[in-house]
């Protein structure tokens, strides 16, 4: 009889209802949370069974973060001098500090699927070190929203409390007994790991379907934070990527090509006309799509199209990275980027990809080295990197703002020309656009989606592109010079969605125009699947005769370019060429196919490069 009423009065007690209501309230937290990044999302059709699916994916980590929040609160009453009343202030700040965190990774995360196609991660981390720039990304509408439901979600979140926890202590003023936390906290360390295996939960865990929307959908964004904070950076990650270096040499070799036909005779056709000056223009957020017609809309880019014909147009070109700082990388450096930040952010790693550089190669025959940006040159270490790879002159308009970023591109490039004019010939010489950059200010009617602000700042770019042109050729400098039109990288909004999504984010405009192409090969478009890297090799043998191999670079017009791409984003690398389009995802892969092995032993091979020291 004494055993039954103890099992009963363990029941009746307080202290399970409120550990019941508590962790419950965490799952619905997290169930709602993942709702509203499905409701939120612009870039894809969630149906409603794929919405399920990811719910139903994501439910072992929701139940691990779940498990989380609850030990806290239990170790909070198991150690703090806490009693009556006091229980109810300590489960209000509990619960409150649980909306408020999941509201707010929620509401980033919302953000950067829809603008970089992840959630947070290492390189969104290492972006803090620049927070005035990031918020000139912002725009005040996504500010004010962010306060304000934060506001109401920490009041919601308090009332509840109050509510909830003076109910329980009511039920039993005394229901506090240490002996019961310590038989329910093993269950909750089961919940933590996700299960009695040998191995805790990963983050790959809630991986289930080709399509990456779909699992950063169902992975849990309070657990994906986490993960990301605990590994302390990339270095954790990068253990998990690296392969037997035999994988890596076949790949490498498949990835590049002999300098030299067979016999040692070298049949590289000269498309480019030596010692001309070169001008790259690097188009911001210009996806390759915006340049066609396409989805019953006209290409954004008519001035872009028009100079393609007079040069030569690849269609099938891909940018290396998904950010600005891995494409400048990329041009100047012939660095691939990898799967997490780009190179700019780490200046200690510079010298251990390779010594050669795009700059200094034209500098050491003379050319005069310049680079042309309207905005804040100090983000991302990019001045720092810039002179690194020598650029002598950096001209730079940050402070002559008419838009949120600097100075928009129609008055930058009479500044361009302007400099142009006066520079020692021959020049070697980029200019980077902000126009195109989000929160895309130049656009006046500020109640357009997103997709159709970038469409009318990619329109009002290509009219100051045309506008560049034209000037040109007034100060006699077209015909000297090699004019090289290169996006830096894709967009989610306005994406086609497609077989090959992957691939058509990172596929961007690549044209070489201006009088330096010679005649025989102008109005050509290659069908060649080629990378932002072989910029470097490219214009390095055309234009200045210098052909010392650079890993990841190779000629464009060689006859034996093997007509592939290695794009990466975060923890996601995308192998392209003419039959084959394949992706790879960092925290989930295997060696099952070929193809596996081509990517991922190109993307040891890099990490391991860049790790090298």
């Amino acid at each position: 009889m004494g055993i039954t009423n103890k099992r009963k009065n363990l029941f009746k007690n307080g202290f399970f209802l409120l550990l019941c209501y508590f962790f419950l309230f965490c799952l619905l937290l997290q169930f709602l949370s993942r709702s509203i990044q499905i409701a939120c999302i612009q870039t894809a059709s969630i149906s409603m069974s794929d919405a399920i699916d990811t719910q139903y994916n994501g439910l072992i980590q929701d139940v691990s973060v779940s498990s989380y929040f609850t030990i806290i609160l239990l170790m909070g009453l198991l150690l703090l001098p806490i009693k009556g009343l006091a229980i109810t202030r300590y489960i209000q700040w509990i619960q409150g500090i649980a909306m408020s965190l999941t509201a707010f990774i929620c509401l980033i995360d919302s953000e950067l699927l829809n603008f970089w196609n992840s959630k947070v991660n290492a390189q969104a981390i290492e972006y803090l070190q620049f927070p005035k720039q990031l918020l000139t990304s912002i725009t005040g509408y996504q500010l004010t929203l962010l306060c304000v439901v934060m506001c109401l979600v920490f009041g919601l979140a308090f009332l509840c409390a109050r509510v909830f926890a003076t109910t329980f202590v009511k039920i039993s003023p005394t229901f506090l007994f240490r002996w019961r936390i310590l038989f329910v906290l093993p269950i909750l360390i089961i919940g933590v790991r996700g299960g009695i295996g040998k191995y805790p939960l990963s983050l790959g865990a809630s991986y289930y379907s080709t399509n990456n929307i779909l699992n950063l959908l169902a992975t849990n964004s309070l657990w994906n934070a986490g993960f990301v904070i605990d590994e302390g950076g990339v270095f954790k990650q990068a253990k998990i990527a690296i392969l037997d270096t035999n994988i890596e040499q076949n790949a490498l070799r498949k990835y590049a090509y002999s300098d030299t036909m067979p016999g040692g005779i070298s049949r590289i056709p000269r498309v480019l006309k030596p010692h001309s000056n070169v001008l790259i223009v690097i188009l911001e957020g210009f996806g390759a799509h915006w340049t066609e017609n396409r989805d019953h809309r006209v290409s954004a880019t008519p001035n872009l199209n028009r100079i393609g014909k007079e040069g030569i147009v690849f269609t099938k070109a891909y940018a290396s990275g998904d950010r600005t700082d891995k494409a400048l990388a990329s041009i100047f450096s012939a660095w691939p980027g990898q799967p997490w930040y780009g190179l700019l952010i780490d200046p200690s790693r510079w010298n251990f990809v390779h010594l050669e550089t795009l700059p200094q190669r034209f500098a050491k025959h003379n050319y005069t080295t310049q680079f042309f940006y309207g905005g804040d040159i100090q983000f991302v270490n990019m001045e720092s990197y810039l002179r690194y790879v020598g650029f002598s002159n950096i001209q730079s308009y940050g402070q002559e703002r008419n838009s949120v970023w600097g100075k928009h591109d129609k008055p930058m490039l009479v500044e361009v020309v302007k400099k142009l004019k006066l520079l020692p010939k021959p020049f070697f010489a980029s200019w980077l656009t902000l126009s195109s950059h989000e929160p895309y200010d130049i656009v006046e009617n500020k109640n357009l989606d997103e997709k159709e602000k970038l469409y009318t700042s990619i329109a009002y770019t290509d009219e100051a592109i045309g506008e560049l042109v034209e000037h040109l050729k007034k100060e006699n400098l077209y015909d000297s010079t090699l004019l090289v039109f290169v996006g830096d990288h894709g967009k989610i909004p306005g994406l086609p969605m497609s077989n090959e999504y992957e691939q058509e984010f990172f596929r961007i405009p690549l044209i070489f125009s201006g009088g330096a192409v010679n005649e025989l090969y102008r109005g050509v478009s290659p069908q060649l699947v080629v990378n932002q890297t072989d910029i470097f090799a490219t214009i390095a043998s055309q234009i200045i005769g210098e052909d010392t191999p650079i890993p990841f670079s190779r000629n464009v017009f060689h006859p034996s370019h093997p007509g592939n791409s290695l794009s990466f984003a975060n923890d996601k690398a995308v192998y392209t060429s003419n039959d084959k389009q394949h992706v790879v995802f960092l925290q989930k892969f295997s060696l099952a196919t070929p193809l596996d092995s081509l990517l991922l032993g190109l993307q040891s091979n890099v990490i391991r490069r860049y790790f090298s020291k």
